[in-house]
């Protein structure tokens, strides 16, 4: 399968399963082509989610790897994990989010839902 595919394959299971992706950086679902496959991303939108923590009454500064923003990153990746994994893609947790490996001569064929 040609990363162009791949791209546009995982685009759709996320956007199906309600959660439109974007390549721009941003707030929201971000879906970007790299030489080894697929990165998958994700961004909240610090306007929507400064109320949820300023509920909680946390002191401290909004940050996605500590805190309760670390809890929200979560949630969303392991939802987003098992989007494509019932996509039947492949994925594997990075730094940067989820990636999902071009395999020159596999074939992967995503079936609709």
């Amino acid at each position: 399968m040609d990363l162009q595919r791949l791209y546009l394959d995982v685009r759709q299971a996320l956007h199906q399963a309600g959660f439109p992706s974007q390549d721009l950086a941003g707030p929201g679902v971000r879906v970007e082509a790299v030489p080894e496959g697929v990165l998958v991303g994700w961004q909240p939108d610090s306007v929507l989610l400064r109320p949820a923590i300023n509920v909680r009454n946390v002191n401290e500064l909004y940050t996605m790897d500590t805190g309760y923003g670390s809890g929200i990153r979560t949630a969303m990746f392991t939802a987003l994990t098992a989007v494509l994994e019932l996509a039947g893609f492949q994925v594997n947790a990075v730094n940067s989010g989820l990636f999902i490996r071009h395999a020159a001569g596999t074939e992967h064929v995503a079936q609709p839902r």
